[in-house]
């Protein structure tokens, strides 16, 4: 393949890894959080080494430069993940001083979670 088609693909990725939808992010389904370490963890090292094999055969350090892919777009993906957690916060909620008084977990066929009773 072309080198474009490499990192058109990697940076598609990394777009989608840093600005994904809320409703995938927080989805109930843990296949879907399954879905996105295999993203961070499975495409990105591929895409990684075949954009560096794509431009230079005869580079010896693809593997680490996939492996370092990972230590570098796991971590950042998590503090930007938690910055855009904490700027929503600010913009649509408060906080609030509780004690957790009684939690519970409900498993039903029309709605489950957590309940938490605070005061």
């Amino acid at each position: 393949m072309k080198t474009q088609y490499w990192l058109t693909f990697l940076f598609g990725l990394l777009l989608f890894l840093y600005f994904i939808p809320r409703p995938i992010m927080y989805s109930d389904f843990k296949l879907v959080g399954w879905c996105i370490y295999g993203l961070i963890f499975g495409l990105l090292p591929y895409l990684v080494y075949k954009t560096i094999d794509s431009f230079n055969n005869t580079t010896q350090w693809r593997l680490g430069f996939a492996a370092l892919s990972v230590l570098i777009v796991g971590p950042t993906f998590g503090f930007f993940q938690g910055h855009k957690e904490t700027e929503e916060l600010k913009q649509k909620g408060i906080w609030i001083k509780a004690i957790v008084t009684d939690e519970k977990y409900i498993n039903r066929k029309s709605h489950y979670g957590w309940v938490i009773k605070c005061s």
